[in-house]
């Protein structure tokens, strides 16, 4: 499988969504069900990379992690979040 722009893009923003997800479940130190479908939706995601169907589920994956961010009190963290997914997703498209 050859390694394009992509590619490498999308995988980063997988990544990247993944560690916001981990962090904040560690830091809320809690079991949300919007945190369990981030992960659910980012893991569809990984199985959409290359393909049209990438970005919808893990937009979605996003918007939960978001939620939850501002939902705590980190809006810093959601702000970035939401800033960094629209620029990843404007270049995966």
């Amino acid at each position: 499988m050859p390694c394009d722009a992509d590619f490498t893009n999308q995988c980063e923003l997988l990544q990247s969504g993944l560690a916001v997800v981990s962090e904040l479940e560690r830091t809320e130190n809690e079991d949300s069900p919007r945190l369990e479908q981030a992960r659910s939706y980012l893991s569809r995601a990984g199985q959409k990379v290359r393909t049209d169907g990438f970005s919808q589920p893990f937009a979605k994956a996003i918007g939960l992690a978001t939620s939850v961010a501002v939902s705590h009190g980190h809006d810093d963290v959601a702000k970035m979040l939401c800033n960094s997914v629209i620029h990843g997703l404007s270049i995966a498209q």
